[in-house]
C-alpha cells in the first residue's frame, strides 16, 4: 500500500492523536477513514468553459435537471439574440 506523509502543526497533531485514541483505532486507520470520508463528499467538477468547478457550489446539482425554467430560458435566449 502506498504511503502518504505530511507535516502538521503541534496542535493539530495533538488533536489528531487524541481523536484516533478515542476512536479506538491506530493513527493510520483514523487518517485513512477521515480522508475517505472527506473525498466521498467532493462533488465532480464541471470541466467545460465558464462553468468549470461550479458543480461544487450546489449539493443538489443534477445534470439531468434543467437549470432554468422554460420561460426563463426563452427570455434569456431572446436577450442573447438581440
Amino acid at each position: 500500500m502506498p504511503t502518504i506523509s505530511f507535516h502538521a502543526p503541534p496542535a493539530l497533531f495533538k488533536k489528531f492523536s487524541a481523536a484516533a485514541r478515542r476512536s479506538g483505532v491506530n493513527p493510520s486507520q483514523f487518517a485513512r477513514a477521515a480522508i475517505e470520508e472527506k473525498l466521498s463528499r467532493v462533488p465532480p467538477a464541471v470541466t467545460r468553459g465558464f462553468l468549470a468547478g461550479t458543480a461544487a457550489f450546489s449539493a443538489d446539482y443534477d445534470p439531468e435537471e434543467p437549470v432554468f425554467s422554460e420561460p426563463e430560458w426563452k427570455h434569456l435566449k431572446g436577450k442573447a439574440a438581440a
